[in-house]
């Protein structure tokens, strides 16, 4: 998948989510995990039409947002115009996006029945 580096491996029995870019500029989609194990895939860049598979576990819990109007180096200078958090890291493993943005929380519980 063009625009796409990610070493996700799949979660035996998680859950898969579809990140797709349905509009017509770059998007950076970021992950923050808020239970462990942390989900922490290697930098996600979509282009238009390009998707994503991001697997979890069943029972992760976690925040997805999109940046946009990014620029800069991944590890030490990287900004968004919309969804940055500050950091100057592509990664956001402990922080949350400064507003504005729309995020969207995940949770998703095992239930196990005998």
């Amino acid at each position: 998948m063009a625009g796409v580096n990610s070493n996700n491996d799949p979660y035996a029995g998680g859950v898969s989510m579809l990140i797709t870019n349905g509009g017509y500029g770059t998007i950076w989609p970021a992950i923050y995990t808020e239970t462990e194990p942390r989900v922490i895939p290697s930098v996600i860049k979509l282009e238009y039409e390009e998707q994503y598979d991001l697997k979890v576990p069943d029972s992760w819990s976690g925040t997805i947002w999109v940046r946009t109007g990014c620029s800069g180096n991944p590890n030490s200078s990287f900004h968004c115009a919309i969804g940055d958090w500050g950091t100057n890291n592509i990664h956001c493993h402990y922080k949350q996006p400064h507003p504005p943005v729309l995020i969207h929380k995940v949770r998703f519980n095992t239930i196990c029945s005998n």
